[in-house]
């Protein structure tokens, strides 16, 4: 599937060409994907997306218009290695990035919110110690959200995560092997 750029998007519902978020989300994307990595070329930023959502794959036809504009406004560079054009980040696309991380985070933590009440004035049936302990584990991982990038803290992170997962499992087993 490819975005064809024509819609202004970026993004489009697979199979629907129904464009499902605005190129305002890929310009966010590609910086924070030029944060993370370094350099890219507009292909490697392509495949990423593609690899990271399984389904999205931005057209060329979007993604170098937009890191032409990116580098118009001063926040990419670029250099050419042969007949591939690097992007990368100047200081001052850093500094909008980071600023960009900043209120990523602080969207997420009221989007998560909104997600909770909404669950819970659906949902009233889940005991309020299950959702306190929910809110305990979200509030753990959006702490660890920022140290994700080092492979250690990422790495306890998920092997955390699935103990619980198992811990979960085992006493739903133990509950039903009771039942029997």
């Amino acid at each position: 599937m490819s975005g064809d750029g024509g819609e202004g998007s970026g993004l489009e519902d697979e199979g629907r060409r129904r464009p499902i978020a605005g190129m305002g989300l890929l310009r966010i994307v590609i910086l924070r994907m030029l944060m993370e990595k370094g350099e890219l070329t507009g292909y490697d930023i392509i495949k990423e997306i593609e690899r990271k959502t399984g389904y999205w794959r931005p057209s060329p036809g979007t993604v170098y218009p937009l890191l032409r504009d990116l580098e118009s406004r001063g926040i990419v560079a670029r250099r050419e290695e042969g007949r591939r054009k690097v992007y990368y980040l100047t200081p001052g696309g850093r500094e909008l990035a980071s600023k960009l991380e900043e209120a990523r985070v602080s969207l997420r933590r009221d989007y998560e919110r909104f997600v909770e009440a909404a669950s819970v004035l659906l949902e009233p049936e889940i005991p309020e110690d299950v959702m306190e302990a929910l809110r305990e584990v979200k509030a753990a991982i959006a702490e660890a959200e920022v140290h994700l990038s080092n492979p250690g803290v990422r790495e306890k992170v998920v092997e955390a995560l699935r103990r619980a997962a198992r811990d979960i499992r085992h006493a739903l087993d133990s509950l039903r092997a009771a039942e029997f």
